[in-house]
């Protein structure tokens, strides 16, 4: 499939297409005057970088991160680390519930047919540029991401891709995608083809979809055949620096999670699942965050093409968090109450007060909060309809 400067992805920046790994060997990197240059094809990876839309200019690629040393410290040394969460620490949520973290392992999982990719790609697309999809997963800046398919074909990546991109302001550079049938998580071939796309691109953020086509061949019920294939991406993690998102599939009974073995959910930092209301366009989505407390669901609506928030309110998540609150005491508690259930400590309670306050969701009156009428109708442009 050819590539042209008027297909809706051009703005997306290059795409990954597969190739052969012979013959790709066999193609020579061209260089035209009018273009960005083209890359030679690894004969590893199988894949080249074809130019779509309007050139992006060379960037200075910042070095990669050193690899982390085991830190060994004593149990006083431990106490004294302050892990207090501020936007630098934070992908995904707030400071007072980071949802997903850099350098962590994530899960989005859900059964056929739930809008997975959908969901990702709305999401992902989003980060890139720094912009909110979905009010409960409020994204603090933009991020380098890189969307690697196993499953879509490259039409259906166009057609995805044009309606994830709904809203966004173009150019959306910050965002590669492509397929490659080349990449296993367990073999050393498969691993330098991935490996390679890194070095070439160097991502902030990874999404692997779906994981069970990275791992062929392999026995999914075992452990063994499990643990090499997370083993492998956590030296990801420690030698790129990225932050991993994993797409997977649910079982036959859904209620039992991802499919396979069970050290697939163990090693995950924060699970998004996704469930669909049977044939109805609605899913349920349920945020998981394994070192933040739990969030209450929320749903989402598949129209246009993509995902869309049922409703906004536009506030960010801690001060939703603090009004659903109150809405469970009639509309007003006192800040004890707050505090305790949503276990926030008085530095991180006096600034959720506040940005609460500034938005109009409720008015603080010295102990005592209360709902306001804005919490109801208040709509924020940074989140996307």
């Amino acid at each position: 499939m050819s590539a042209k400067s008027s297909s809706p992805l051009g703005a997306v920046g290059p795409q990954l297409i597969p190739d052969s790994p012979r013959a790709a060997a066999k193609q020579p990197a061209t260089v035209s005057p009018k273009s960005c240059p083209s890359p030679a094809v690894s004969a590893t990876s199988g894949i080249r970088q074809v130019p779509t839309g309007t050139p992006k200019p060379p960037a200075v690629q910042a070095p990669r991160p050193k690899q982390r040393t085991t830190m060994i410290l004593t149990a006083d040394e431990w106490l004294d680390l302050d892990f207090t969460a501020d936007e630098n620490d934070i992908i995904i949520g707030s400071p007072e519930n980071a949802i997903i973290r850099p350098h962590t392992k994530n899960l989005i999982q859900g059964s056929e047919k739930t809008f997975k990719t959908t969901f990702m790609l709305r999401l992902m697309l989003s980060l890139s540029c720094g912009v909110t999809a979905f009010e409960c997963l409020p994204v603090l800046k933009p991020r380098e991401v890189l969307y690697i398919h196993g499953e879509l074909s490259e039409p259906e990546i166009k057609e995805r891709t044009s309606g994830a991109a709904d809203g966004l302001k173009r150019p959306l550079n910050n965002f590669r995608q492509g397929r490659s049938i080349h990449i296993d998580f367990r073999k050393t071939l498969g691993r330098a083809a991935l490996r390679s796309i890194l070095e070439s691109h160097k991502p902030e953020d990874l999404v692997l979809d779906p994981w069970q086509s990275f791992i062929p061949g392999a026995d999914e019920n075992t452990f063994k055949d499990v643990s090499e294939a997370t083993h492998f991406l956590d030296g990801l993690i420690e030698e790129f620096g990225v932050t991993i998102y994993l797409v997977v599939h649910t079982g036959k009974d859904a209620s039992r999670g991802a499919r396979g073995h069970s050290s697939l959910a163990g090693w995950r930092d924060t699970l998004i699942k996704l469930e669909r209301n049977g044939n109805t366009p609605n899913v349920k989505i349920t945020v998981d965050p394994r070192y933040a407390p739990p969030m209450p669901a929320f749903t989402v609506k598949f129209d246009k093409g993509t995902l869309r928030a049922a409703e906004t309110t536009g506030f960010s998540l801690g001060t939703n968090r603090i009004c659903r609150v109150l809405r469970e005491h009639g509309g007003t508690a006192t800040k004890q109450i707050i505090s305790a259930e949503l276990k926030l400590n008085p530095e991180a309670l006096r600034k959720a007060m506040q940005r609460g306050k500034d938005a109009g969701a409720f008015k603080v009156t010295g102990d005592q909060v209360a709902l306001s009428a804005k919490d109801a109708e208040h709509k924020d442009a940074g989140v996307l309809p």
